[in-house]
């Protein structure tokens, strides 16, 4: 390279340091058309073009650079990560695949390889290829890390334990590989190896609540009930805000009624029903997977019957019946509660909710203003009322009495969560998002301001952001909304590879109300078994109908089916009845749509924008689908 050619490339190799790319490309481009096959140029051409994401013109020039030298190992090494890009990943593999025979001590091409097969499903390939490597990655932790989970989902645990040691060896102040130790040392049976190496990582972290609760779990399985009540309560004493430790407490004592005897009383109030431990056992099947729903019913029920006036075994069956949409019967339940303890907000408020969801809300609306004459304007009971201008969807009657509810009870959580809730149906996103960022600083660990927050994220296009929040959740435990929520959040950011990995997380859990047959239908979709979801959806559409977010993911459902008659039909109900629920599945995967359903999405969603009689904020939120598509 010499002369005027060299001058053009030295300027666009200066221009692309500074970060000057579109001028590092026209430079590059005029020094190309002196020197039509500089194998340089054309590598350096593509890698600028697959930083501005021009993927499918980054790729013609490293395949052209490919066909002039076909060992070039940096064009094998870019053309392979453009693949990543289009997440080609079969075309991605073999360029890494030729890109590691020449240069084979390379790891970062290997790990880009594992990555492709990981992409693929391929499981045990990746894992084959690791271990065949693994020498190499001795001091790589997070490598290790991968590894490790990927031979604990194959079931491969005396392999795993092996690797998460080696991960130990490299990362000796870091509890992660600790916890992996733990999670194949309970697969294997090893439970004195399991309490040991919980016990190292308290070591290295003491105040660690998630590693407490599983050394409390292991002692309260092997019934060393001393033993978990003095590390719990030690616990208590000496962490600062011990929330998990407190929840796990009362759970305890809940289900263990020789806990009461064996710590100080007067730190909780324990519940008064002499059936206390029978109610509990029955939850605990449920919950389980150990009985169905209709035996935990039948079983309350008997109780109830035979101990009409115990108000735990009534509120906990009121709350069965509701959960199962048995709303009529669980309005009795409820009314008993209301009439035994009329000074109580809670139960009218649960009262008012299962009349309004048994259709009849002009009835629980007088149920709330009885309520609120007789006890005084309550928090719990002035957002009831606003509970219900959200069930009939009128949210600006809802956002007015909020104004003032907020204003007299502003650190209210319940009362900020439905601010919230109701700015972002509103299509408010401004006001939304603060009060949202307001939430997550005093309510962190909530489950449902999560929920929702994830949701507004993804709308607004901006998911990693809710990411970071259930990165907080340090709880060792994860649930199937956590799990779902974490899908959602991944696949809107663009990337797919984590899908089957998150999935991994969901194990033997069963479907017990309608809410987890949608789950389970989401949890099909994201893992490709199309067929599967959409069972799952029609359960849950059989028994609601009008279930706009089972409509919606119905709907993206039969588009990725290319079946669009359904699809058309599906949607447009969808829209009509809840443009939030319906356009949330589109925003999610609208970075990963292939080009097209994406194509076929965009033109039915400008279809509806002309012909659909929508609000102000259903069609901005329909419209800001089809911006983004």
């Amino acid at each position: 390279m010499e002369g005027a050619v060299l001058d053009l490339y030295n300027k666009a190799v200066a221009s692309y340091d500074r970060g000057a790319y579109e001028i590092a490309i026209q430079e590059y481009e005029k020094a190309l058309e002196l020197a039509p096959e500089n194998v340089d140029i054309l590598v350096n051409l593509g890698a600028v073009c697959l930083q501005k994401r021009r993927v499918d013109k980054a790729i013609d020039y490293f395949g052209k650079a490919l066909t002039i030298d076909p060992n070039n190992s940096m064009a094998l090494y870019d053309i392979g990560k453009a693949y990543m890009y289009k997440q080609d990943f079969r075309l991605g593999y073999m360029a890494f695949q030729q890109a590691s025979g020449l240069l084979p001590e390379d790891t970062e091409i290997k790990q880009l390889m594992v990555s492709c097969l990981r992409s693929l499903g391929k499981y045990k390939d990746a894992v084959a290829l690791m271990l065949q490597n693994i020498d190499k990655f001795s001091n790589n932790v997070d490598a290790l890390m991968e590894l490790g989970g990927d031979l604990k989902m194959l079931a491969r645990y005396e392999e795993a334990l092996d690797v998460y040691r080696k991960a130990s060896d490299a990362a000796c102040n870091s509890i992660e590989p600790l916890k992996g130790m733990y999670d194949c040392h309970i697969h294997l049976g090893n439970k004195d190896k399991a309490q040991t190496t919980l016990k190292r990582a308290l070591m290295i972290e003491p105040s660690n609540q998630e590693v407490i609760l599983r050394l409390v779990d292991l002692y309260l399985e092997e019934n060393k009930v001393q033993e978990a009540v003095e590390i719990i309560t030690k616990g208590l004493e000496t962490i600062e805000n011990p929330v998990l430790l407190r929840e796990k407490y009362n759970e305890m004592v809940r289900r263990l009624p020789i806990l009461k005897k064996k710590s100080s009383p007067n730190k909780f109030v324990l519940g008064q029903s002499s059936h206390e431990s029978e109610v509990f056992d029955i939850l605990d099947k449920l919950y389980d997977g150990k009985i169905s729903i209709e035996t935990a019913l039948n079983n309350m029920g008997i109780l109830h019957r035979k101990e009409p006036e115990d108000i735990l075994i009534a509120d906990e069956y009121a709350n069965l019946l509701f959960q199962t949409r048995q709303f009529e019967k669980a309005s009795e339940v409820y009314s008993e509660l209301f009439i035994s303890k009329p000074n109580s907000p809670v139960h009218r408020v649960d009262l008012a909710k299962s009349q309004a969801m048994n259709g009849d809300v002009e009835a629980a609306r007088n149920t709330l203003t009885d309520a609120i004459r007789d006890l005084g304007h309550q928090a719990e009971l002035d957002l009831a009322l606003v509970e219900l201008d959200l069930l009939e969807k009128n949210f600006e009657k809802a956002g007015a009495r909020l104004d003032m509810i907020v204003q007299e009870f502003p650190e209210d959580i319940h009362g900020l969560f439905l601010y919230a809730y109701t700015a972002f149906r509103m299509d408010k996103l401004e006001i939304a998002d603060n009060i949202f960022k307001k939430l997550i600083d005093i309510a962190n660990d909530d489950e449902e301001v999560a929920l929702w927050y994830s949701r507004f994220a993804i709308m607004t296009g901006q998911p990693q952001k809710a990411l970071k929040v259930w990165d907080s959740f340090n709880d060792g435990i994860d649930s199937f909304v956590e799990v779902m929520c974490r899908i959602e959040l991944t696949i809107a950011s663009g990337d797919t590879s984590q899908i089957m990995r998150l999935l991994c997380k969901i194990g033997d859990y069963k479907p017990r109300f309608l809410e987890d047959h949608l789950m389970f239908g989401k949890a099909f979709f994201y893992a490709g078994e199309f067929p599967s979801a959409q069972r799952e959806f029609d359960i849950v559409l059989k028994a609601e109908p009008s279930n706009a977010e089972a409509l919606g993911m119905s709907a993206i459902n039969y588009l990725m089916r290319n079946k669009m008659a359904q699809f058309s039909s599906i949607w447009q109900r969808a829209i009509y009845l809840d443009t939030l629920y319906a356009t949330l599945p589109m925003m999610t995967l609208k970075e990963c749509m292939k080009f097209i359903p994406k194509e076929k999405l965009k033109n039915e969603t400008k279809k509806l924008l002309n012909i659909a009689k929508l609000t102000a904020p259903d069609y901005s939120r329909l419209k800001r689908l089809y911006e983004a598509l």
